[in-house]
């Protein structure tokens, strides 16, 4: 039996700094290569190779990382790939006790097996995507295939998913965007008889609307609503706001599930090296795994 502290395991997405600012749902705009991880319909404008780099998770005992890299294959045709990786060291197995003639103890207060501490060992849990876009005139599609690797110690899971997106631009200043996350949900099925872990699929609906322009200064809305495919009662909505100078400094505020979320993003344009680079950052105000702060860090090629 293995007793963790953090996992990447579950339907919720691998969001980037600004997508995390805007209150975790801002799925329908930002020409990233980091929507490969939550909606890849976005990746099919890029017209020039773009990487991404995101940080959350830094310390002596934990770090995580999503790396992405998109490229245009031809005109209004993208690919994409991606991995988000978390590693987490000095996690506890603990194990049923036995007697010496090798029966279960049992605590008589409540009847339940006794346990004890087995050792420690380092959890590592990897996700790995690829995904593919397509421009139909104001309509794009995208979808990722996504395959994780977990390891408890000596326990090992792996199991595939698939998620389908699709984007329409209904003006220049409106976008909406459905993901289905998860299609059919997904399974980690583990190699030492542990039963299979389902993920449970969700659907997510988003919209951008860049509804302000007061000449070098624009506002966007990034409304949304997320839920599981099969659960009733599970749904959630949030959104941010997003004012731009220039389109070169960003200045972000969201809310998702009562959590309020802040960022800052700046884009700069070298002379020498990168056309183009760009650093977001969030800070979360309630951050579940403890580390409230994910800073992006995109160079276009």
């Amino acid at each position: 039996m293995v007793v963790f502290s953090a996992s990447r395991a579950g339907a919720d997405p691998v969001l980037d700094a600004r997508a995390l600012a805007l209150g975790g749902l801002a799925y329908a705009d930002g020409a990233l290569p980091t929507a490969l991880f939550f909606n890849p319909s976005l990746l099919a404008p890029l017209d020039s190779l773009k990487t991404s780099f995101t940080q959350n998770r830094l310390s002596t005992a934990q770090f995580d990382f999503e790396a992405a890299g998109a490229f245009p294959l031809l005109q209004g045709i993208s690919l994409g790939f991606g991995w988000a990786a978390l590693e987490v060291q000095n996690q506890v197995q603990y194990g049923i006790l036995r007697d010496s003639n090798g029966q279960i103890e049992v605590n008589p207060a409540n009847g339940q097996p006794l346990t004890q501490i087995l050792g420690f060992f380092t959890q590592s849990d990897n996700t790995f995507f690829a995904a593919a876009a397509a421009q139909f005139g104001f309509f794009s599609l995208g979808a990722a295939l996504k395959y994780e690797l977990v390891d408890f110690g000596h326990t090992e899971g792996t199991g595939f998913g698939l998620d389908l997106s699709g984007t329409l631009r209904l003006s220049k200043s409106l976008r909406l965007a459905l993901v289905m996350t998860d299609l059919g949900d997904r399974e980690l099925h583990w190699n030492d008889g542990t039963p299979d872990r389902r993920v449970t699929g969700q659907w997510t609906a988003a919209a951008a609307w860049h509804f302000l322009d007061l000449g070098p200064v624009a506002l966007t809305l990034e409304p949304g609503v997320r839920k599981d495919l099969w659960d009733e009662l599970n749904i959630h909505y949030g959104g941010g706001l997003e004012a731009s100078w220039m389109d070169q400094v960003f200045l972000r505020a969201g809310e998702d599930k009562g959590e309020a979320a802040f960022g800052v993003g700046l884009t700069a344009h070298p002379a020498k090296g990168f056309p183009e680079l760009r650093v977001d950052y969030a800070y979360l105000d309630s951050a579940v795994n403890g580390y409230p702060s994910r800073l992006t860090l995109t160079a276009r090629w």
